[in-house]
């Protein structure tokens, strides 16, 4: 059986390093307690500050111009636009949604009479 002397078990950082004597351990430096000061009257907290509110960006782009379709509106938009690439196809033209809303408008502008 071995003594608990020769195993060299539960030393620690020990068992890596040789131990060395208590005359070469360096002093531990203990960090300096800040001064008490007698409590002479209270310290109130200051209120909270509310948080600063952002002023919004000036308007630097284009004017926002989303539109939301229906589903049946946005089926039909795109059977007109392949319908209108296969016509226009020979004039090297393009066709998109934009152009499609554009002349829709028109059209309905011209129906009304305005």
């Amino acid at each position: 059986m071995v003594d608990k002397k020769e195993r060299k078990t539960g030393l620690g950082i020990d068992a890596f390093f040789p131990a060395t004597s208590q005359e070469e351990k360096a002093p531990e430096v203990k960090a300096p307690q800040p001064a008490r000061t007698a409590p002479s009257t209270p310290r109130l907290r200051k209120a909270a500050a509310p948080p600063a509110r952002k002023e919004p960006a000036p308007e630097s782009g284009p004017p926002r111009r989303t539109a939301w379709l229906r589903e049946d509106h946005l089926d039909r938009l795109e059977l007109l636009k392949r319908k209108e690439r296969r016509r226009l196809r020979q004039q090297y033209k393009r066709v998109s949604m934009t152009s499609l809303i554009d002349e829709a408008i028109e059209a309905y502008l011209q129906k009304m009479g305005v």
